[in-house]
């Protein structure tokens, strides 16, 4: 059996057991408890646990909430899993097999849509919550389906509604307390700018995947802003009832239910909706801004360096995410890759930043990094530190940075020798000079004071305001400078002189404008803080030139999100700049809720996953080949941690040809039973499998048929060990091999044992973008061997050796790749046991880790296995050249025409079989030229809430 099947045969199944569809999925150090509550499950791990008891309260209370509004209940408990290993705030949603929610204990920032929240837990799971409630439901020929077969993937009408009505209702039930996305300026700026500027996305085009900006986040942008067009016309109380209308029709034909509910077709429906957009525009005049990038999609922190440069953090759909460096005369380099993370720390002789990457296969988290100015070495500062948002003190002896964990975000300063001295070791993070905030606060954005006695943050206390803080380092106390009632206060920077911060707010109720703020320091009210920039498009991120006469910051166009300048405007009030005295004692806002509610019980249990384990949907199998006619039935299941995944297949021949009967009866059923266990490093698998395979093989002269049957009885056990980066992912395999075959005739039978041992190692660093037509720059490897004997339970000796590798090289236009493969297999051993390794076809070889005998076969204009031996040789030459992106779609229709793109190829391969000599027959063949188009299906079946990122 191949390796790649042996992989993915439980996905395989349809999602019966979706959540587990990825090994290690959570960090093998956390150990989990669970709280039950009457409508939930809290998953949770150690560390977790006020995180945990908390969100007991908070799920019980948006589950009295959102089923009143949304009119569905569901029949069983919820599963909530909290974990705290990504450092990225995000959030899932599944319903199959069961109702389940993930959410990421990581709070976002102020400057994150987001971030538009004074208690960032129940936002998160409002919005996923509101997801069970919609998807759930089954009604009419959905209810009666669901009763024969459980909860299979078809009988949820609801999972194949578009992507925009999915998320668009969860942004709006996130938002109905005046928080949340749809609350935030910049967030309707995706779909204001779109109006503004003629490119206001029609419905074909955000159902489901975009690449072209604002690519995912237009399921959320105008799917939110659809629902709040819709209860502006029509009233809040008719969501529930389209909910549970679209459950009960036809999958991808919900379309019509709109006019049920509103009277008015969906396709008029949303261009009433471009309209009213339309007519929200602000006309009014805005200052000009100067855009200095035409990048587009993410671009965030810019810094002026030493030499009057800019650096700045870009990601697209094109490539890779970068650090670059935009020059005086306006060009733009790159500067290193840099995945994720947003601010930089320019300084003496290197540049400091973030970046994610895994740890230990599960989470992505945040660590600091440091690139050479010399030699542009990038080295990594900190190891599982957890750090983000790095900023360097003037004198380059010191660095500020913010810590994630357990739910809030803290402000922490280290010694920068020791970091660099470290070598990414515990010794340079573990125990900082100074440390601000607790588990109630998320802070973020730290930024030194020019003189080097200050640093400014942003700050949310739970309950509490938006406010812009400043931190006296020789005392720890902190005052805050700027604050509002509503709206964000994010991204401070000071002037030169070092008397006034300019921050970004959206407090207005529009998008980010630039404020400016003295710090003086005096009174227990903050001073009040002067609107100073808004262009259109808003502004975040400021940060200002050395001389103090232009500020650079992050605005917004139809592209997504670019660099701005402008000069400085004049101050409203007097320039007189004020003096510094010393900072008042710790004036952060205090909390103005109550302190949360806590449950009864003061302690989880010990995760049980055995119950979740039974199996909750059944597919039938239907199977045509051989000449018979097979039904049967799978089935699977998995735990809410994805620990355990086993599944199970059966069926019986119930119908075949008249001259099979007496070999195959049918009453013998075929089966195969699979099992993984993901809670280590390494993934343990088994599985067992039994099956029979009829043949009716014709006599030397063609005049009669024999029918004999072949019955292959096999057991796999091993282990695989995944090593995940994000630049490149290595995987070794490791296991043992037993098949037991016996071919019988009405008169004769004969029996065969093969048992090896099977190894193999991949390698690749090939990377898809969004605007990709296949994997680009760079490799995929991988190398496999079997070694079997009588030892190991054979009746003979057999030998299997693979590799294959492909290269991908960028030529010509963009996102052209010139696709290289060359994949080779020898087979040896006894003759009776030894592989009769395949060639010919045109179904690809989709994995490099094989142990098929047609594991090297691609060979089009060729029936399949139309060559065979004990070796084989084969290069396969593709030029993949783009020609068009489409992106359009059809209404509602799960069809979304994505590109065309022509790919011209070269085959050649050849196989023989080598007795001292070549002997029988060996062919060479090329077919010259091939092309096709590409297109995707869309079909929904989870969500994965937060910001999404191409």
């Amino acid at each position: 059996m191949q390796f790649a099947r042996i992989l993915l045969i439980l996905p395989v199944l349809l999602s019966l057991a979706a959540p587990a569809a990825r090994a290690n999925r959570y960090d093998p150090l956390l150990r989990f408890h669970s709280l039950t509550t009457p409508h939930f499950v809290i998953h949770y791990h150690q560390g977790e646990e006020v995180l945990a008891l908390r969100l007991t309260v908070i799920a019980e209370d948006e589950y009295q909430r959102l089923v009143a509004r949304l009119g569905y209940a569901p029949r069983n408990r919820t599963h909530v899993v909290l974990a705290d290993q990504d450092d990225e705030p995000n959030g899932l949603t599944t319903v199959l097999p069961y109702n389940l929610i993930e959410i990421t204990a990581s709070p976002p920032s102020g400057e994150s849509y987001l971030g538009n929240t004074d208690d960032w837990l129940r936002v998160v799971f409002r919005h996923e919550y509101t997801h069970v409630l919609h998807l759930d439901p089954a009604r009419s020929w959905a209810r009666v389906v669901r009763g024969v077969f459980g909860r299979a993937f078809f009988a949820f009408p609801n999972l194949t509604l578009p992507e925009w009505q999915i998320e668009g209702l969860a942004v709006f039930e996130e938002s109905v307390e005046s928080e949340g996305r749809l609350a935030a300026g910049d967030f309707r700026d995706v779909v204001l700018t779109g109006a503004r500027d003629g490119r206001f996305e029609p419905m074909s085009r955000v159902n489901g995947g975009l690449i072209a900006w604002p690519s995912g986040t237009g399921w959320y942008a105008y799917g939110g802003f659809f629902h709040e067009y819709l209860v502006r016309r029509f009233g809040e109380d008719r969501f529930a009832r389209l909910s549970a209308h679209t459950a009960g029709r036809l999958p991808y034909l919900s379309a019509r239910a709109f006019r049920a509910e509103y009277g008015v077709s969906l396709g008029q429906l949303w261009r009433d909706f471009e309209a009213d957009m339309r007519a929200r525009l602000d006309t009014s005049g805005a200052p000009a801004a100067r855009r200095l990038t035409h990048d587009g999609y993410l671009v965030d922190g810019p810094r002026f360096d030493r030499d009057g440069t800019i650096v700045y953090a870009q990601s697209d759909a094109h490539g890779f995410p970068e650090l670059r460096r935009l020059a005086t005369d306006g060009r733009s380099s790159a500067v290193a890759t840099r995945y994720g993370g947003r601010q930089t720390a320019p300084g003496a002789d290197a540049l400091y930043f973030d970046q994610l990457e895994f740890v230990r296969n599960a989470g992505l988290q945040s660590d600091l990094y440091r690139v050479d100015r010399t030699s542009g070495r990038v080295t990594r500062v900190t190891s599982g530190a957890r750090l983000t948002d790095p900023d360097l003190s003037p004198d380059g002896t010191k660095l500020a940075a913010i810590r994630s964990g357990r739910g809030s975000r803290s402000l922490v300063v280290l010694d920068r020798s020791a970091l660099d001295q470290s070598h990414g070791t515990a010794e340079g993070w573990a125990h900082p000079l100074l440390v601000t905030g607790d588990d109630r606060m998320v802070l973020a954005a730290p930024r030194w004071s020019p003189d080097g006695r200050s640093i400014a943050f942003e700050a949310r206390r739970r309950g509490g305001p938006s406010e812009i803080a400043v931190l006296d380092v020789a005392s720890g106390a902190t005052h805050v400078v700027a604050t509002s009632p509503r709206g964000r206060n994010v991204t401070p920077a000071w002037t030169p002189d070092g008397h006034f911060l300019v921050f970004a707010s959206d407090r207005d109720g529009g998008a980010f404008a630039l404020y400016r703020v003295a710090v003086n320091g005096s009174g227990d009210t903050p001073p009040s803080a002067e609107r100073w920039l808004a262009p259109a498009g808003g502004a975040r991120s400021p940060d200002l030139s050395p001389d103090g006469r232009v500020v650079v910051f992050v605005g917004y166009t139809a592209d997504g999100f670019d660099l701005f300048s402008a000069p400085l405007p004049a101050p409203a009030g007097s320039d007189a700049r004020p003096e510094r005295p010393d900072l008042a004692a710790d004036a952060l806002t205090p909390s103005s809720q109550t302190p949360d509610a806590q449950p009864a019980a003061a302690a989880g249990a010990p995760y049980r996953p055995w119950k979740s384990l039974l199996p909750r949907a059944w597919l039938p199998l239907v199977d045509t080949s051989n000449d018979e006619v097979r039904l049967g039935a799978a089935t699977a299941g998995t735990d809410p941690l994805g620990y355990h995944v086993w599944a199970a297949s059966v069926s019986w021949s119930v119908a075949r040809d008249t001259a099979l009967d007496p070999v195959s009866p049918g009453a013998r059923p075929d089966f195969t039973v699979s099992y993984a266990y993901a809670r280590w490093r390494p993934t343990l698998y088994a599985q067992i499998e039994d099956e029979t395979t009829p043949l009716l093989l014709p006599s030397a002269d063609g005049s009669s048929v024999a029918a004999v049957a072949l019955r292959q009885r096999s057991v796999d056990a091993g282990a695989f060990l995944p090593f995940l980066r994000v630049r490149h992912a290595q995987q070794i395999f490791g296991a043992y091999h037993f098949e037991h075959d016996r071919a019988e005739s009405a008169n004769a039978a004969a029996t065969l044992d093969r048992g090896a041992v099977r190894l193999g190692y991949s390698f690749a660093n090939a990377k898809r973008y969004g605007y990709s037509i296949s994997r680009e720059s760079g490799v995929t490897a991988g190398l496999v061997s079997e070694l079997g004997g009588t030892a190991l339970g054979g009746d003979g000796t057999s030998t299997l050796v693979r590799t294959d590798v492909r290269g991908f090289v960028p030529l010509g236009p963009r996102h052209a790749m010139l696709a290289l493969r060359g994949s080779a297999a020898a087979s040896g051993g006894d003759v009776a046991i030894r592989r009769t390794l395949r060639l010919g076809g045109a179904d690809g070889d989709a994995s490099v880790v094989s142990f098929d005998d047609d594991g090297t076969s691609l060979l089009r204009g060729f029936p399949s296995n139309a060559f065979r031996g004990t070796r084989v040789g084969l290069v396969n030459v593709e030029y993949r050249i783009p020609i068009v992106w489409i992106e359009r779609g059809r209404g509602t229709w799960p069809a979304f025409v994505r590109n065309v793109h022509v790919a011209p190829f070269v085959d050649a391969g050849d196989a023989w079989t080598r007795t001292g000599r070549r002997t029988d027959g060996a062919r060479f063949t090329v077919e010259t030229f091939g092309q096709y188009y590409a297109h995707d299906w869309v079909h929904h079946l989870h969500d994965v809430g937060g910001d999404v990122r191409p």
